[in-house]
């Protein structure tokens, strides 16, 4: 009896480690610049205009957004599957730990995949505008995130005085 506890709490732990660590992060997966990444922001018609792309350009990164696409619905699949590998594994009354050791291995590699062609995106995104394009578009997406959370602390400045809360209360204000 102590030693199935033992296994239980054992699966249920590897089980909760599994899924935080596979699990995507946000609308399509948010890291390396949100739910349209940095090849859906190059693809902004004013930043197409700032950057002085050219129309072949905007046609590669069209191109190269659309085959990213189709793999990250190929990778993500392949994650969850391996995530629901491991959760059917680990309902099981006696689950076999190398058969869920050897799941846990394979959801962490479906994750690796994911990330390399996340960043493998990114650097032919880099390789096609060349160094100065690029440094610009850093420049112009730190302005811009900058912008958006200037503007998030405004509001939420404006909306806890509505409330009463927020920073009015904490430092003596109406």
């Amino acid at each position: 009896m102590k030693q199935r506890l033992i296994l239980s709490t054992v699966a249920a732990t590897l089980a909760i480690a599994v899924f935080a660590v596979a699990a995507p992060r946000g609308p399509e997966s948010k890291r390396g610049g949100g739910h349209h990444g940095a090849v859906g922001q190059l693809l902004n018609p004013k930043v197409i205009e700032e950057l002085d792309l050219g129309s072949e350009e905007v046609e590669k990164l069209q191109e190269m957004r659309y085959e990213a696409k189709k793999q990250r619905v190929r990778l993500r699949a392949d994650a969850k599957l391996t995530r629901l590998e491991v959760h059917h594994l680990l309902q099981k009354d006696n689950p076999d730990e190398s058969t869920v050791m050897k799941a846990i291995e394979q959801a962490g590699k479906a994750k690796t995949e994911l990330r390399k062609s996340e960043v493998s995106q990114m650097l032919k995104t880099r390789s096609l505008l060349g160094s100065e394009k690029w440094s610009k578009f850093k420049k112009m997406r730190q302005t811009r995130l900058r912008h958006m959370a200037d503007r998030r602390h405004r509001q939420r400045g404006r909306w806890g005085r509505e409330k009463g809360r927020g920073s009015d209360r904490r430092h003596g204000g109406p």
